[in-house]
């Protein structure tokens, strides 16, 4: 009878073992998950404001002459303080009398993790916008 205590004793601290393990594995994966999570909406927020960077552009074309397009710095894009959105533009055709110019432009995006640490991410997309003289 006693030997048979001793083996219950260790199937059940088996058991707990094996129990913990799985309790582990699933709170580790939880806590990935989460961060994955984090990082992909700080991307497509960050999408989001390099595809409204390229709109404004294409709704506003005659800016690109004046310099309306200017750098907006951490902390100056309402809602998203964490990033910067840069524009950059080169002209792909030259314009002949009574043509149209077609610019390539650049929306770069940046972010930080927090508002005093120094940029570690950016993403950029480029578009074509045509200008008409």
């Amino acid at each position: 009878m006693k030997r048979q205590k001793g083996f219950i004793m260790l199937e059940g601290l088996v058991g707990v073992a094996i129990l913990g393990l799985v309790v582990l594995f699933v709170i580790s994966t939880f806590g990935m998950r989460l961060n994955f999570d984090k990082r992909n909406d700080i991307r497509a927020k960050a999408f989001y404001l390099a595809e409204q960077g390229i709109e404004r552009v294409r709704a506003h074309p005659e800016g690109i002459n004046t310099g309306e397009f200017q750098t907006e710095d951490f902390g100056t894009i309402e809602g998203y303080p964490r990033f910067k959105r840069e524009y950059r533009f080169s002209q792909v055709s030259l314009p002949a009398p009574g043509s149209v110019t077609v610019w390539e432009v650049r929306v770069g995006v940046m972010w930080r993790k927090d508002a005093s640490s120094t940029p570690w991410r950016a993403l950029e997309l480029v578009s074509y916008v045509v200008q008409k003289q």
